[in-house]
């Protein structure tokens, strides 16, 4: 199961017509954190799932309340939070609930950091597949620049030692999300620079 397919926040807030909510949800964070420790060198032996769900059910009640500040902003709308919201929100809570337990590696700082690793990567690939599939992105050459666009090992160590050590909220997890796409496809048209005074 990936993380790069239609309705993936749907489907990780609802299950599907044959699995339940938390069937999947359980089974595609744990397949895509296993990879997510493979491409790192390491393995994870032990990923919690009561943890899992219990980010899980953090994770809605956080986007339901997003959709209800939203709504009374703009009543006659139906709010969907966007994928960096709720990408956000989802790594908050899987780093917050600890999800990884053990962890084999040769390397101490992957035993020590691959829990933030896992959850920022998460967020960064529902982010990732959104920005991909986005129809307002035109011309063949930013489609292949967000394709191809892959993140710095150095940058996620920086991310996840950041996100260990301190009390990282979704909001500026949203930010990092936002910034990194902003600067992987600039806007076509775009109406406002900040220039130094």
């Amino acid at each position: 199961m990936s993380l790069y397919q239609k309705d993936i926040l749907h489907l990780l807030k609802h299950g599907t017509d044959t699995e339940s909510r938390e069937t999947f949800f359980i089974r595609t964070i744990s397949e895509e954190a296993h990879q997510i420790a493979r491409q790192f060198g390491a393995s994870i032996r032990t990923l919690m799932h009561l943890r899992l769900l219990q980010a899980q059910d953090y994770w809605h009640r956080d986007v339901l309340r997003l959709q209800e500040t939203i709504r009374q902003a703009e009543p006659d709308t139906l709010p969907e939070p966007d994928e960096f919201k709720q990408a956000a929100f989802l790594a908050y809570w899987l780093r917050r609930r600890m999800v990884v337990d053990k962890v084999e590696a040769d390397n101490i700082d992957l035993v020590r950091y691959m829990n933030e690793i896992v959850a920022f990567l998460i967020g960064f690939r529902i982010c990732h597949f959104h920005q991909a599939i986005r129809p307002d992105i035109v011309g063949e050459e930013a489609k292949r620049r967000i394709r191809q666009f892959r993140l710095h090992e150095d940058y996620v160590w920086e991310v996840a030692i950041f996100l260990h050590h301190k009390n990282v909220s979704p909001h500026a997890l949203y930010l990092i999300y936002r910034s990194l796409f902003h600067t992987a496809i600039p806007p076509a048209n775009p109406t406002t620079t900040l220039a130094p005074a």
